[in-house]
């Protein structure tokens, strides 16, 4: 394809893929060649081959002033040397192309004034999970500078690999773990710890020998800058490209910005895990002091049923079995906090629901129906037991003295939790009622004394009815 400079540099502009460009400076104006070179250089891969009209040998290599991937040759060279040369440099191109069939199509810079819109674009993006940002911030990086990848790679805890820990265009078979040692991010960033990293041609460098990369990927180009945390350096953020480059200074400033933003995320990260331990710490605590009261409920418990068990005397054995029914309450709920209840909540529904279950199979006879009508909610571990405790009293008093002429019974548990914080329990039967003494408030059962003493711990309420059966419901206050 021939056409004018400004023609070629805008078609390369629009990402229009060459695998060679040549330029005849007869058609260049004087003073602009270098410049023109050094923006086809920055737009694509495709080697530059300058042809000059003043004398020179017949092939002339690369001069310093040259920017890289320019070759220039007389124009007066023999035909078949010029073919020669564009016949290698295409080869070169192509075998490139080959070797990095993996990658994703290279970012092409963006002109010097759109950084700064897009960096900014890059620190609104950034939410409240500090690894998400760090990934965010990786991943525009190529676009704000430009090339074939971005990596933030990373010390591991002991310093013994270099992970790759956030990336953008890395080849699906890169490794994401590598020994530090000859690494370009290890002994030119990190090593750098406080100034950035900028290698136009790698080819020129040490690092064409030493990091096994820039030869697998056809690296040709890398600018980087250090994350240093607490005044340590522990990672580089970079960019590499397969094309030499002659990086900018805005491109340095942009690395520098970014890799001050990494930094913070990592702070930020840091905190987020200091918090975790915490947290787990806290935890591991509270399972271990609920681990605790749990056995020592579960030794009373036992020392309760024995002593019940030896005692002769009914008067005395009846307390204590109602005591270790309370405490059986008290142990189904430990049993019932997670990990993920620290702070010692209880789903109530669900912790009624299960409580049924156990009386049903521990004191309710199987022809006795038990129906549950339970709204949900959540609340404190006392609350939990308290609501508890009056549910085994009560359900126990209609198994003892409900049913004794009914030849249906049935059991009826119901709870209702108000917009005002206030939690509503009704425990009815169909069996004979409450005698007038007690409706009256003369005479109160352990079972009744318990629940008004737990109604009135929680501000609450105690309602006494006798109609087609008895019918207890209790109010409790969920802010006491």
């Amino acid at each position: 394809m021939a056409s004018e400079p400004a023609a070629a540099l805008a078609a390369a502009r629009s990402q229009t893929p060459f695998d060679l460009i040549v330029v005849d400076d007869k058609r260049v104006q004087n003073g602009t060649a270098g410049e023109l070179m050094r923006d086809f250089r920055s737009l694509g891969p495709a080697p530059i081959l300058y042809l000059r009209s003043a004398p020179m040998s017949a092939s002339v290599p690369v001069q310093p002033t040259t920017p890289p991937g320019v070759h220039v040759y007389d124009r007066s060279s023999p035909p078949a040397v010029l073919r020669h040369a564009m016949r290698r440099l295409l080869r070169r191109t192509r075998n490139r192309h080959a070797e990095s069939e993996t990658t994703h199509d290279r970012i092409v810079p963006p002109e010097a004034a759109e950084q700064p819109r897009i960096i900014n674009e890059i620190f609104g993006d950034l939410g409240f999970d500090p690894e998400a940002n760090i990934h965010t911030i990786v991943r525009r990086t190529a676009e704000v500078i430009g090339g074939v990848a971005s990596l933030y790679n990373r010390l591991d805890d002991e310093a013994e690999f270099l992970v790759t820990w956030a990336d953008h265009h890395l080849p699906p078979d890169a490794p994401r773990s590598d020994n530090p040692n000859g690494h370009i991010c290890y002994e030119a960033t990190i090593k750098g710890a406080d100034k950035p990293v900028v290698i136009g041609e790698i080819d020129q460098s040490e690092f064409a020998q030493t990091d096994r990369n820039v030869s697998t990927y056809g690296l040709h180009a890398y600018i980087g800058f250090p994350v240093v945390v607490d005044g340590v350096p522990i990672g580089s953020l970079c960019v590499v490209d397969t094309v030499p480059r002659d990086f900018t200074d805005s491109d340095v400033d942009a690395i520098e910005t970014l890799a001050h933003a990494v930094e913070q995320e990592e702070r930020h990260l840091r905190l987020r895990e200091t918090y975790r331990r915490d947290v787990d710490e806290r935890e591991m605590s509270v399972r271990e002091v609920q681990h605790r009261i749990k056995n020592d409920l579960a030794i009373v418990k036992a020392t309760l049923g024995i002593r019940a068990a030896t005692d002769q005397d009914a008067a005395t054995c009846a307390p204590l079995l109602q005591a270790a029914a309370q405490i059986d309450v008290m142990l189904r709920v430990y049993e019932r906090l997670s990990v993920d209840n620290v702070s010692g909540n209880v789903e109530l529904s669900q912790f009624v629901r299960e409580l049924t279950e156990d009386l049903r199979s521990a004191i309710v006879p199987p022809e006795t129906a038990v129906d549950l009508n339970l709204d949900r909610c959540t609340v404190s571990a006392r609350m939990a037991i308290s609501v508890g405790t009056i549910i085994n009293e009560l359900v126990t008093n209609s198994v003892k003295y409900a049913f004794a002429a009914t030849s249906d019974p049935q059991i009826t548990v119901s709870m209702q939790c108000g917009s005002e914080r206030s939690i509503r329990v009704t425990v009815s039967d169909n069996g004979a009622g409450l005698p007038e003494s007690v409706l009256s408030g003369e005479t109160r059962g352990f079972g009744l004394i318990a629940t008004h003493a737990l109604a009135s711990q929680h501000r609450g309420s105690v309602e006494l009815y006798s109609n087609g059966g008895a019918s207890v419901t209790i109010t409790l206050s969920c802010n006491a």
